[in-house]
């Protein structure tokens, strides 16, 4: 936009230019000159005030294309922290069945010790235990995973404590 209103301003440019030309057995020459040029736009058939109007609607364009982005942005922060609590309760539900399979591994460890139990279906309840913490360390690790994104989106800094506070079913905390 200043650039533009340059134009309606005058103009003043100066120049000089020495030269020295030195031939042998010829005469020598110099020449020195000075120019000045004064510049006053008159009339243009109107282009600058268009290209004032053009940079003009550029502008709002391009602040209405970071609102978007910026409201975009806040979107995804939103959807990446509703997948950290989805995931931060998978993981709670996920302990808690990690810790009962393996109670049941052992009662059926024991079982099989007394004779009461089969050994096939102590194999089977303990490869279930084994799933089930299979399933945990998988559910920790997206978990993770869903706090660093979150991390990175929220432009936190990987040393700075971060936690993600609040609970899909009461209420929502930041």
């Amino acid at each position: 936009m200043v650039a533009l209103r340059r134009k309606y301003f005058p103009g003043l440019s100066v120049s000089y230019q020495s030269y020295r030309s030195r031939v042998f057995r010829e005469d020598d020459s110099r020449d020195r000159s000075v120019r000045a040029d004064l510049t006053q736009m008159i009339w243009d058939g109107g282009q600058t005030g268009l290209s004032g109007k053009v940079a003009s609607l550029s502008y709002l364009a391009e602040k209405e294309a970071l609102t978007l982005y910026e409201s975009g942005l806040v979107g995804k922060i939103r959807l990446l922290y509703f997948d950290a609590l989805r995931l931060r309760q998978a993981l709670n539900l996920s302990r808690r069945y990690l810790e009962t399979s393996t109670h049941q591994a052992e009662i059926s460890r024991k079982e099989k010790e007394l004779g009461l139990l089969v050994e096939t279906d102590y194999l089977f309840i303990l490869s279930k235990a084994r799933e089930a913490e299979k399933d945990f360390l998988t559910t920790e690790r997206r978990f993770q995973e869903s706090l660093y994104t979150l991390r990175l989106a929220c432009g936190v800094e990987a040393e700075a404590a971060f936690t993600v506070r609040g609970d899909l079913e009461t209420g929502l905390v930041l």
